[in-house]
């Protein structure tokens, strides 16, 4: 990074879980793996909080999110959370019915037809 930064003008970021800034001498830091992974990080959580995935249920369906996008992001979300044997099953469950029947029956979730914050 420091290579990079002498030869540029514009400012560079380093990807989160990586060396410190002051190791690499970037300007930022991004966090995008971080955040998909768990939405909550920076309010301390190192994992999803079901919460987390409970506002993501209701959000993504009030919404009309496309199954391939609801079920992404869950993905990415319990990939801290659930067990290699578990992530199996999840990762082949092709239906808005198979992930929420899968969530309700593992983690108590169910759409609950509300936002978060009372929207």
């Amino acid at each position: 990074a420091r290579t990079i930064k002498e030869r540029i003008s514009s400012g560079i970021n380093a990807e989160y879980g990586g060396p410190s800034l002051q190791k690499t001498g970037a300007d930022g830091v991004m966090c995008a793996q971080g955040l998909l992974n768990n939405p909550a990080l920076f309010a301390g959580y190192t994992e999803t909080p079901m919460q987390c995935v409970q506002d993501w249920i209701n959000i993504a369906i009030s919404y009309g999110t496309s199954f391939m996008t609801f079920k992404h992001h869950l993905v990415f979300m319990l990939e801290n959370v659930l067990p290699k044997h578990e992530k199996k099953i999840f990762n082949n469950l092709s239906t808005f019915a198979g992930v929420l029947d899968y969530l309700e029956n593992n983690f108590g979730l169910v759409y609950q037809n509300k936002l978060p914050g009372g929207g």
